[in-house]
This record gives C-alpha cells, sequence and structure tokens, in this order.
C-alpha cells in the first residue's frame, strides 16, 4: 500500500500511468499528479495510456496482463486508487486516467481534473478544468520550504483550487513544512 500525502508527481514518463502505474492500494490526498505522460501507442495485449494515472488491479510478470477484479471472500474488490484533496490532469491531453476507473478509482472528494476520465464525481470534485484556470502562467519552481530541490507549483487566487478541499482532510503544513 502506498499513502500519498502533501506530494507533488510530475515530469514522469512510462507506456502506462505516467504520474502513477498502480497495481495495489494507493491514497493520495492533498496531492497533485501532474503534466506526466504515458505512450499512446501499446501492441498485442498492453494496456497502455493515463497520462497521469493507470488503475489496473494487479499484472502478470510481463507487464502485459491487468486482472482489475480483485476481491476478497466476500467478492469485495480489494485493490483501488483513492483519491482526496488531489489535482489529476496535464496541459496537453485528455487522457488522465486509465485502466479500469470504473472499478478501481475511488474519489472521496474534492479532487479536480483537468479532463473527465478519473470517474470523479463525489462532494466537491470538479472535472473538465482547464490547467491555465487551475495554475495561470505558474510552473513547477521553488517556493520555499525545507528543501531547495523541492520544486512545486502555485495557484492564483483565481484557481477553482483555491479553498476547494475538505479541511478534514487537510494536515498541518503542505509539502513544503508551510
Amino acid at each position: 500500500a502506498l499513502n500519498l500525502v502533501n506530494t507533488t508527481v510530475s515530469g514522469n514518463q512510462a507506456l502506462a500511468g505516467g504520474g502513477i502505474n498502480n497495481h495495489k492500494e494507493l491514497t493520495a490526498t492533498n496531492s497533485t499528479i501532474f503534466d506526466n505522460s504515458a505512450a499512446k501507442t501499446c501492441s498485442g495485449s498492453q494496456q497502455c495510456g493515463g497520462t497521469e494515472v493507470f488503475a489496473c488491479g494487479s499484472q502478470d510478470n510481463s507487464g502485459n496482463g491487468c486482472a482489475t477484479g480483485i476481491t476478497d471472500a466476500s467478492g469485495k474488490i480489494i485493490i483501488h486508487t483513492n483519491f482526496v484533496n488531489t489535482i489529476v490532469g496535464n496541459s496537453t491531453t485528455s487522457d488522465n486516467c486509465n485502466g479500469d476507473t470504473a472499478d478501481l478509482i475511488v474519489s472521496n472528494g474534492h479532487n479536480i481534473e483537468t479532463a473527465n476520465t478519473c470517474g470523479f464525481a463525489d462532494s466537491g470534485d470538479q472535472t473538465g478544468v482547464s490547467s491555465a484556470n487551475l495554475f495561470g502562467a505558474n510552473t513547477f519552481k521553488y517556493y520555499g520550504g525545507d528543501l531547495a530541490s523541492l520544486l512545486s507549483i502555485a495557484i492564483p487566487s483565481t484557481s477553482p483550487a483555491r479553498d476547494a478541499g475538505d479541511n478534514t482532510s487537510c494536515t498541518a503544513s503542505d509539502e513544503r513544512g508551510f
């Protein structure tokens, strides 16, 4: 299991799920998964796409198969990609999420997506938000904090992300320590 809290995932590249290629239980809280890339052309039984997130229950050793219905004894699906207070998207395509998004991606509310491929439909979720509206002209850079190598992206005061999160899921400080 993986828990991402106050985390930025950006600038990564893969065949599937450029930002996150998930085959286990994952929760992203107060995070930004933005401007990653994934190949669009696949061959054979390979599954690809999802520039930001690819959700798959399990994968065979060759990386070609995806069994999405991993269940417990009662039949309940046990592998999910959970989001709360998280931005998912990119500035160039609409293929943010791929894989078994209907069964395996779970919104716990207050997420923002630049397209509408992750299935976000919980309280406070926003889809189809342009990256220009989210970040304005801002880019990833050092905005202060404990690590000089830590890059983040600021949101302008007019951003749909401003004050859009659920405070019960917020930590006392952000990824920069502020």
